[in-house]
């Protein structure tokens, strides 16, 4: 089914579709690539589409730095109803008059959410508590107390107002509930909202624009035409890079911390930098710049993961 000769390995940029959970993505391309060694970053529901970051092979082993902590949605949500699910496909709760509601208070009450907020995490989610996940409580209809989590909204401008239904385009934290924001925005109108689309733009550096669909990944990969992976070293896009020596390649590879000495060039960067060690554009490590740390004499850099590279085709 797939084109690679080897076993697959970089970062995948899925267009989630709807109506699929992001497990469910993950199961399909454990067939599609024949591998079973694939994760995700920054879960969809069901109801989203778009950005989904998805590492396949050694990529899952970076997956803790690709939870981005900027995200952007563009989001369509409705006036006057909520729902027990926050989003269109749960249960409607209260509907309300719209009198008196118009774009320009709907803008104004969007403003108002710009910048570092409260927010409640909705009982159908997959947060857990006491070890069971709030959506399993809230289908056996229970409702637990949710302490408020601090995020923050960047950007949030409305592209469209036709009452009862406002489009959105939102730039926030990693872990902001859109669904909550639509409900939030609606009880601060008094007139209850609830999301009804919502897709992912981006998630960190990763867009839209780069993403592939699970159909048209699968035709590709039947083609024989260019594979759709992100090279490991292409994927940490925005890091700092050091290319290491033979010598450093080495020491690497025994898991000994190089020092700065054992790089091609020492890149510009402070203590606690956080970088990417490549050998001819190859990951080999992440690591630390930690020139003065006490806890290994050894080298100039805490190394973090490693990636061995055959030192004979240096």
């Amino acid at each position: 089914m797939n084109s690679f000769n080897a076993p697959p390995e970089g970062l995948l940029i899925i267009d989630k579709p709807a109506g699929m959970t992001s497990h469910s993505v993950v199961s399909r391309l454990r067939r599609v690539l024949n591998t079973r060694r694939i994760g995700h970053a920054g879960t969809l529901d069901p109801l989203a589409t778009g950005v989904l970051v998805v590492a396949v092979g050694k990529m899952t082993r970076l997956l803790e730095f690709m939870v981005s902590d900027h995200k952007s949605y563009r989001a369509e949500l409705q006036f006057g109803t909520t729902t027990d699910t926050l989003d269109r496909e749960g249960k409607i709760l209260e509907s309300f008059p719209l009198d008196g509601l118009d774009e320009c208070r709907v803008r104004r009450s969007a403003e108002s959410f710009v910048g570092t907020i409260q927010q409640i995490p909705p009982m159908y989610s997959a947060i857990k508590q006491n070890g069971m996940a709030l959506h399993k409580l809230a289908r056996k209809g229970i409702e637990v107390e949710r302490p408020p989590r601090t995020v923050t909204i960047t950007r949030l401008d409305v592209i469209s107002c036709d009452l009862p239904r406002a489009v959105i385009d939102v730039d926030c934290s990693k872990g902001t509930y859109i669904r909550t924001l639509c409900a939030d925005l609606g009880e601060k109108l008094g007139v209850g909202a609830h999301l009804t689309e919502l897709r992912r733009l981006s998630s960190g550096p990763f867009t839209s624009a780069e993403a592939v669909g699970l159909d048209a990944l699968r035709e590709q990969l039947e083609s024989g035409g260019v594979s759709p992976l992100i090279a490991p070293l292409e994927a940490l896009r925005g890091w700092v890079v050091g290319q290491v020596n033979a010598n450093g390649l080495q020491k690497i590879n025994e898991g000994i911390p190089p020092t700065r000495d054992d790089l091609v060039s020492m890149p510009e960067c402070t203590p606690g930098t956080r970088l990417a060690l490549a050998c001819h554009d190859e990951l080999i490590a992440v690591a630390h710049f930690a020139p003065e740390r006490t806890r290994e004499t050894r080298g100039d850099f805490e190394l973090i993961k490693v990636f061995p590279r055959a030192t004979g085709t240096f």
